[in-house]
């Protein structure tokens, strides 16, 4: 699960077997987070916000490590801290909304170009952006 606060630039990431306690935060907007949403294969996270990005996550266990299993009493210390995603897209305004599309099987383009997988589309202002992830 994910989640942000009202006007925050930054994502966490919380493991729903211990609630309560962040797995990660995800730093890289320089405005309000406005938009988070999951990919099909649940390692992916798009966020959007007034800084105009849309931002990419890869949170798969080979790119992120949770916590250590080390006890502290300090908890910001058992959090990872990510800064880089893995795809940026900068927008002209603040991105309202994102959402991943379903998978989708490969199919040919009139200019010839194959495509296939997953898809990102943004919403800023009156404009809907797909984005390839």
């Amino acid at each position: 699960m994910a989640t942000f606060h009202q006007e925050s630039s930054e994502i966490q990431v919380l493991d729903m077997r211990s609630p309560g306690q962040p797995v990660a935060d995800l730093k890289s907007h320089k405005g309000q987070v406005n938009s988070i949403a999951w990919g099909r294969s649940d390692a992916m996270l798009a966020t959007g916000g007034d800084d105009g990005q849309v931002l990419v996550w890869d949170l798969s266990p080979k790119n992120f490590s949770p916590r250590s299993k080390t006890r502290s009493t300090d908890s910001k210390q058992r959090r990872s801290v990510l800064a880089d995603p893995v795809l940026a897209y900068s927008s002209v305004s603040e991105v309202a909304n994102v959402i991943w599309s379903p998978v989708i099987p490969p199919f040919q383009l009139n200019t010839g170009f194959t495509s296939a997988g997953e898809w990102v589309a943004s919403v800023s202002g009156k404009t809907v952006r797909c984005l390839r992830a």
